[in-house]
């Protein structure tokens, strides 16, 4: 066990809303940490049950912060956190209702610790779990790091899995002068490939996600609504409309390789060849349906 002044600070970053059954456990969970010293901002959006009772209880025994905010809804809610965010050196992000296991954040910083000043994020596996946290399945067979590409049709990036460090914060809060159409976790994978950060994967994992009916986004049938909307199903040119938006508010950050790459989103449905070069470009490779599934919606002009 590290000395208290030698802990790695962490600023967590979640969003409550009507989570009285299961906040305090993961609250607890997060303060169990190892190695680190957490400072917890929650941003309540809006909850009409005790939430706001028991994490004003939990005030008086942890580092937290609450902000009572409007109800805008849980992907709002966690760009606002990120707008309001401190300087810290890893900011790592929250559900309401998980387990986290205690090594869970000591292990994403002490990978981040060797990039200090590139951009670059940390990502995990997760141990999908019962309400009871029982369970032992992964939620990924492997997962991998993608490229901007890859991560603009598909995002495996799990939000209360992440954690990122100061210069990638830096370039996510000057990305947010746009209101992203795609969750806080895959805009976030995005900007990292935008400006060829580093993505590191652990195929481990270090936390119990845990599935119920009342999942924000959580339980099963939720994350297929959530994996739906950062994939074939998410609406009519939804990805040209982040690569829009990745253009728009990056600028000269984005590196000349994924220019080039947001230039053929961008352009595919008035230019033949970026049309080819977008079907042939291997940003799919999940297997044959989602293959076919890829070119139909790149011909059909709906990426």
């Amino acid at each position: 066990m590290m000395s208290g002044q030698n802990k790695y600070d962490v600023i967590v970053l979640m969003s409550s809303y009507n989570g009285e059954k299961y906040i305090e456990e993961q609250i607890e969970s997060i303060f169990k940490q190892e190695n680190v010293k957490v400072k917890l901002i929650i941003r309540d959006d809006g909850s009409n049950d005790s939430s706001i009772e028991i994490i004003n209880r939990l005030t008086n025994i942890y580092d937290i912060k609450l902000i009572n905010g409007t109800n805008m809804g849980a992907k709002a809610s966690f760009f606002e956190l990120i707008r309001i965010c401190p300087k810290s050196k890893y900011v790592a992000f929250c559900d309401q209702d998980d387990f986290w296991k205690k090594d869970k954040l000591y292990t994403a910083v002490k990978k981040l610790e060797d990039y200090q000043t590139t951009p670059s994020m940390y990502f995990s596996n997760l141990c999908v779990v019962n309400e009871n946290l029982v369970g032992n399945k992964n939620m990924f067979n492997h997962l991998s790091s993608t490229n901007l590409g890859q991560s603009l049709t598909y995002n495996t990036v799990v939000g209360c899995t992440l954690v990122i460090n100061f210069p990638l914060l830096c370039i996510i809060k000057k990305s947010l002068s746009i209101n992203p159409c795609c969750y806080h976790d895959q805009w976030i994978s995005l900007v990292c490939s935008c400006v060829n950060g580093i993505k590191i994967v652990d195929n481990e994992p270090h936390i119990l996600y845990r599935q119920h009916g009342s999942n924000c986004v959580g339980a099963e049938e939720n994350i297929i609504k959530k994996i739906k909307k950062s994939s074939f199903f998410a609406g009519k040119n939804f990805r040209s409309q982040i690569a829009k938006q990745l253009d728009d508010c990056l600028g000269d950050l984005v590196k000349a390789d994924n220019k080039e790459v947001l230039n053929i989103v961008l352009s595919y449905k008035s230019s033949l060849t970026c049309k080819f070069k977008l079907i042939f470009s291997g940003y799919n490779n999940n297997g044959f349906f989602s293959k076919l599934t890829f070119i139909v919606t790149v011909l059909l002009n709906l990426y």
